[in-house]
Order: structure tokens, then sequence, then C-alpha cells
């Protein structure tokens, strides 16, 4: 019977220390920020993201929270305003395995941002020019 107790324990062991390596591995493996590119046509028009009230020229790569839900506003002077909205989607591989944790997991990566990813990755903006009423 002591034997077949630590066959038990030497195999219940490895599942417990993954169960615990796998609180928050969103948070770990994928981090609280990500890259956006931004760039738009023409260059050089101004960005500002809601959710941080910074400003940005283009073109340009930026490092956003993944905590925050971001709108980037795209303007330069003689052209209409663009605004663009950007998702947060939840990577089901750090879900997945968070759900091993009994949930501990999905709270920590979802307070952190770790358990998301910012789309797009890749965000250009083509500005209108805004027509002058006194040449029609």
């Amino acid at each position: 019977m002591a034997l077949s107790g630590r066959i038990y324990f030497a195999a219940l062991l490895p599942a417990a220390i993954m169960l615990l390596a796998l609180n928050g591995c969103g948070t770990v493996f994928g981090g609280l920020s990500q890259d956006v590119k931004l760039s738009s046509d023409p260059s050089n028009a101004q960005v500002l993201d809601s959710a941080t009230g910074l400003k940005y020229s283009t073109p340009a790569t930026v490092s956003l929270k993944k905590s925050s839900s971001h709108s980037l506003e795209f303007s330069k002077e003689g052209y209409k305003t663009e605004v663009v909205p950007l998702r947060r989607d939840a990577r089901f591989l750090w879900w997945f395995l968070d759900a091993f944790s009994l949930g501990l997991g999905n709270l920590i990566d979802a307070a952190t941002g770790g358990l998301f990813d910012i789309k797009p990755d890749q965000v250009h903006v083509a500005l209108d020019p805004i027509k002058n009423s006194q040449a029609q």
C-alpha cells in the first residue's frame, strides 16, 4: 500500500506544479503591452490615443497597454479626422491554460491585460482631404 501511495503522489506532484506554474501565464509569457504600428497617407499625421491621452506622429511603432481599450484618432490640418477603435481579443491559448488553475489565472490575466491581444497590430489610415466649399 505504501508503494502505491508514493506512485500516486509522484504522479500528482508534476500536475500540481504545472497548475501553479500556469497561474497568469498570459501575463508572464504574453506581456502587459503590445507594439502596434501606425502609418498614414499622408504621413506626419497626429495620432491621439484616447486611453492614455498620448500623442504620436506617423509613422510610428507604439507600445500600448493590453489592459486598456484604445481608440486612435488620426488628424492632420486640411484633412478629415479618422477614428480607429482597436479590439482586445482574448487569446484562446491563455484562456485554456488558465482554466487549469481553477480560474485564478484567468482573473490575473484579465486584470493585467495578459489575456488579450490588441487587434489590429498594424493600423494604416488614408486621410481624406477637406474639400474647399469655395472651389466649387
